[in-house]
């Protein structure tokens, strides 16, 4: 009977009724969860209708939207040289867009994901417009024309809306991005650029010429906080904001904003409250929270607190598991897919789950390495709560998984 209310329940992406509570305490030692839908972002019953339960999906694109509307926690300004001519030409070209509107733009392997903000009369965030435009190849199709794949994607949502209502905000791979997080020592803000400009070539592996770099410190600058100030730094080669502006470019795209889709993750968990963004009177005992955003070919970690941020990408995204299914049940990639997002609608799904055994136990394997590095990172605390979001968070069982360890 169980069996059948999980085939009834299923959805197209392969959500279903656990067939057994999932215990607070998981494998991890945490709480872990899919992310819920937005509390503080108002959705339009339009919008409402296409997210569903696929919130998830497009925390991407509104971290980067509420960037552009000025309501991020971290807004590091990554730039190309201001002597660059692909900046100067596309910087000449963004005209002055309405402050009060922004587009999220999620350009992904497999899809392209759009969400419209605004802010209403009231200063409330509101969600008017979302589409999420899957490519006609995978970008990482060998062969493929990038520049020509992509160009056809947006034509097909610029003949839906006119992006040129508002700011865009485009994002790119977490894995580019370069970030450090360090104790400050108890100095006045004033010197704290200077601080920065000596500390980052040390920080950065990396000559300090070819990338863009900028940072963050958390916490104010008061006596009484000034021995417990931690700063951010992140940085980009700056031949991939290149690579990324000269194809935004050919497909006739001038972006207001180009930021990493773990930043965009971020903002959007520290606005919706996931994580604090001012230290409390019990920092030592403060909730840390972990964040999974599972892509295509990679996974961001984003772990917050008030203090900091630390962010890694690494392996284990979703092709992960269509290739083991591709190995072990001898299927085409297609085929492979097809029965990953659906399980149910297969005859034998123990195989699938077979099948992906040993894919789970490396993520999870992943996961407690990471936890155990941070850990050694940030003594005074712990992650105590573990968030999963991206496509990759749908894949059937994965919630069970890092819940019960296996």
């Amino acid at each position: 009977e169980q069996l059948k209310q999980r085939r009834a329940a299923q959805s197209a992406a392969g959500f279903a009724i656990p067939l057994r509570a999932l215990p607070e305490k998981t494998a991890f030692g945490c709480k872990v969860e899919v992310v819920p839908g937005w509390k503080r972002i108002t959705a339009t019953a339009e919008v409402k209708a296409v997210l569903g339960t696929r919130y998830e999906q497009f925390c991407t694109a509104a971290g980067l939207a509420l960037e552009g509307l000025g309501k991020a926690a971290l807004s590091p300004k990554l730039k190309l040289e201001s002597g660059d001519k692909l900046w100067q030409r596309l910087s000449r070209a963004v005209r002055k867009r309405d402050a009060n509107v922004a587009w999220g733009i999620d350009l992904g392997t497999l899809s392209l994901k759009a969400l419209r903000l605004r802010l209403n009369e009231k200063g409330e965030v509101v969600a008017d417009a979302v589409e999420q435009l899957v490519h006609e190849v995978p970008l990482n199709q060998a062969g493929v024309n990038v520049a020509d794949v992509v160009g056809k994607t947006w034509q097909r949502l610029r003949a839906k809306y006119d992006l040129g209502d508002g700011k865009i905000c485009v994002s790119f791979a977490g894995q580019s991005l370069l970030s450090r997080s360090f104790k400050l020592p108890p100095i006045d803000a004033k010197k704290i650029p200077e601080l920065m400009k000596y500390e980052t070539p040390q920080q950065i592996p990396v000559p300090i010429d070819q990338v863009a770099w900028d940072y963050h410190v958390f916490g104010v600058d008061d006596a009484a906080n000034r021995y417990d100030r931690e700063a951010a730094l992140f940085a980009v080669r700056q031949t991939v904001l290149r690579d990324r502006l000269a194809l935004l470019e050919s497909v006739d795209v001038r972006p207001d904003v180009l930021q990493a889709d773990s930043l965009a993750i971020y903002n959007l968990l520290a606005y919706e409250g996931h994580w604090p963004t001012t230290l409390n009177d019990a920092a030592d005992e403060e909730e840390v929270t972990m964040a999974l955003d599972i892509g295509v070919d990679s996974i961001n970690t984003i772990i917050g607190h008030s203090q900091c941020v630390w962010t890694r990408t690494g392996g284990h995204g979703g092709n992960t598991f269509t290739k083991a299914l591709v190995k072990e049940l001898k299927l085409t990639h297609a085929e492979a897919e097809r029965q990953k997002r659906q399980p149910f609608a297969v005859p034998a799904a123990h195989l699938i789950d077979q099948a992906m055994q040993p894919a789970f136990q490396s993520l999870l394997e992943e996961v407690h390495r990471t936890i155990t590095y941070y850990g050694t990172q940030q003594r005074r605390r712990q992650v105590s709560r573990i968030i999963l979001l991206g496509g990759g968070s749908r894949l059937h069982g994965l919630v069970e998984a890092m819940c019960l360890g296996r």
